[in-house]
């Protein structure tokens, strides 16, 4: 409120000097003026006598409306400098909260490595897995297939008959797991595959 006092004070000070010279300057350039003193006083009492109340008269309404008004510019500046802090309070948080997603960001990256590291480990796993048993596995032709709903344990019999029929082998033969590679009608004689040791 010093501020808008002083400014006030300098706004009333200005009003009381007024702005009108009794001396109307020098006479015109080819000679003296062509005016009588009688005019000259005339004039001057025109100019020093204006039509609106003296200024000193509306320095108290003037006084009262500049107050106002520096009363509203403080209303407005207080206001702007709280939204500036809450811009500022806030603008920290969400910092705050960036630095937190960018910690946790790095740490899903790393994880994500591992996982994909892991399986890819777990990949080679089961190639290696599934190259060693299909070195156990047997594909046996043209064993005929008498029913469409035929189980693993028909397939191992047939499979069976026929190594001890075509091939002449007499001992028995270990077979763990013995399937069709396709199951269809029965006029179709399908692939026996078998795992055994």
């Amino acid at each position: 409120m010093g501020r808008s006092l002083k400014l006030v004070v300098l706004f009333s000070l200005l009003l009381q000097c007024g702005d009108i010279e009794s001396n109307l300057g020098p006479a015109s350039s080819k000679g003296r003026s062509k005016q009588t003193p009688l005019q000259l006083n005339r004039s001057t009492q025109e100019i020093e006598q204006p039509d609106s109340p003296h200024p000193i008269q509306d320095l108290p309404n003037a006084i009262r409306s500049l107050t106002s008004r520096f009363d509203t510019f403080d209303s407005i500046i207080n206001s702007m400098e709280q939204n500036i802090q809450s811009i500022a309070e806030t603008t920290t948080i969400l910092k705050t909260k960036v630095e937190n997603l960018t910690v946790e960001n790095q740490k899903l990256k790393e994880e994500k490595a591992n996982d994909k590291k892991t399986l890819e480990q777990l990949e080679h796993k089961i190639d290696d897995l599934e190259s060693r048993q299909k070195r156990n596995n047997l594909n046996f032709h043209g064993i005929q297939q008498t029913d469409s709903r035929e189980t693993w344990e028909e397939c191992e019999k047939k499979i069976k008959k026929a190594i001890a029929e075509k091939l002449e082998i007499s001992e028995e033969t270990k077979i763990d797991r013995a399937h069709r590679l396709f199951f269809s009608i029965v006029t179709k004689t399908h692939s026996c595959l078998f795992y055994g040791i």
